[in-house]
């Protein structure tokens, strides 16, 4: 029913009629009211969806933004790994050089030390030039027949050992047991009787010379291949017989046959052999 209607209606006669016309009006004023209500409620409704709608594009908006976070962030920390890797690398690279550097350092002062040392005369080089002017004045009391040849020759040992001494060579003159890291075996004999078995050294033929543990120069010697002569057994030659070759008493490196200048002298002097000085007393 209209409003236009509602006004054209005549006011209801008696008490009655006010009365379900009052509860008529309270009627059309309370769906009047709801429908009001129902209107609010629906733009309340389109609001929270229009809100809702937006807080769903900003929250897609922020995951976005959040997704984009992450990766920049695992760019970083890739490069950051990176940087570390190199800034290893790096370091080793300075440690070795800096290894190299201390290692060219102690080079060069062992050179500067070497050279120095090389431009220092060597102390026995004095030594050297005094032995050498007594030798030419010995050479001219010789000339006259002035010296003993045997004090001369002693003379000089002890003085070429003594500067071997002062140069810190130190000579190998020993025998017993063979020891090939510091005797050369220049010829071989059979050992005595009763000797112990294995190779030994029987003579020395030149000594030889160490220094600071290096051997400069090994020990030639007469060694035995075993330590006692084996005996004698028949079609073994023992000894040989007299002939142009080899006589009785020849040592290595001497001519052959009996003669003042080839045969050994029974002086503590003589050498043993032809092929070296010897031992001296």
């Amino acid at each position: 029913m209209t409003g236009h209607e509602e006004r054209e209606r005549p006011d209801p006669p008696g008490e009655g009629g006010r009365s379900r016309w009052l509860g008529r009006a309270v009627g059309r004023r309370e769906r009047a009211d709801g429908n009001q209500d129902e209107a609010r409620a629906r733009a309340e409704v389109r609001e929270l969806r229009d809100t809702l709608t937006a807080l769903r594009s900003r929250l897609d908006r922020t995951l976005d933004e959040l997704a984009e976070c992450r990766t920049a962030l695992a760019l970083r920390e890739e490069q950051l790994a990176l940087g570390n890797r190199e800034s290893a690398r790096t370091t080793e690279e300075i440690d070795a050089l800096r290894a190299r550097l201390d290692t060219a350092g102690a080079l060069a002062t062992e050179v500067r030390a070497l050279r120095e040392a090389a431009a220092r005369t060597p102390a026995v080089v004095p030594e050297l030039i005094r032995t050498a002017d007594q030798l030419t004045g010995l050479r001219a009391s010789a000339a006259t027949g002035d010296v003993d040849t045997t004090a001369l020759l002693r003379w000089l040992d002890r003085r070429l050992a003594d500067l071997l001494a002062q140069a810190g060579v130190e000579t190998l003159d020993d025998d017993g047991p063979l020891d090939l890291s510091r005797h050369e075996v220049v010829e071989t004999r059979p050992g005595p009787p009763g000797a112990d078995p294995g190779p030994r050294v029987l003579a020395t033929v030149r000594p030889g010379y160490r220094r600071h543990g290096r051997v400069l120069r090994p020990q030639q010697v007469i060694a035995s291949p075993d330590g006692e002569a084996p005996p004698d057994t028949p079609g073994t030659e023992t000894e040989t017989g007299p002939g142009p070759d080899t006589g009785p008493g020849t040592e290595p490196g001497t001519e052959p046959g009996p003669g003042p200048e080839t045969g050994p002298g029974p002086g503590p002097e003589s050498t043993g052999t032809g092929t070296g000085t010897g031992t001296t007393d």
